[in-house]
């Protein structure tokens, strides 16, 4: 065969139990890294859309944070603020039950490139936008416009 060109590689056969048994149970797409994520809002619908290079559970919990200590860097509560009359003293951490948490959506992955990551959330960002004729701010959220 080398006079022709051609090498030979010997590999194991693909056995019965590699391709039936796999051990590891499935982990869920929002427990993996390196994530872009959806969340929508549960009192009208509203979508954010973000990134990020943490596990989305661990990211999620930043984002509640954010919203009971009334962080106006924070979309989720520029969002729960602008929108559903969040915050103040009367209304303190209100805003974290608008949005849906447990119907969150992992969009996509790339653990390889943050800038892929980066680019991937604006990528989607643009498609709801297009697809629902919609307006986004930088923020990754997109309303009824």
């Amino acid at each position: 065969m080398r006079a022709h060109g051609v090498e030979v590689v010997f590999t194991k056969p693909v056995s019965l139990q590699s391709e039936l048994c796999n051990l590891k149970p499935p982990r869920d797409k929002l427990q993996r890294k390196d994530v872009v994520y959806k969340v929508d809002c549960g009192e009208c619908g509203v979508s954010y859309i973000g990134e990020t290079a943490q596990r989305f559970t661990d990211r999620a919990k930043q984002h509640q944070y954010s919203v009971r200590t009334e962080d106006d860097n924070n979309g989720f509560f520029v969002h729960a603020a602008h929108h559903h009359g969040v915050g103040g003293e009367e209304e303190r951490g209100t805003g974290v039950e608008l949005l849906k948490w447990d119907e969150a959506q992992s969009l996509d992955a790339d653990r390889h490139c943050w800038k892929r990551r980066k680019i991937k959330k604006s990528l989607y960002i643009n498609t709801y936008k297009t697809k629902q004729g919609e307006q986004s701010d930088e923020s990754g959220e997109r309303s009824s416009g």
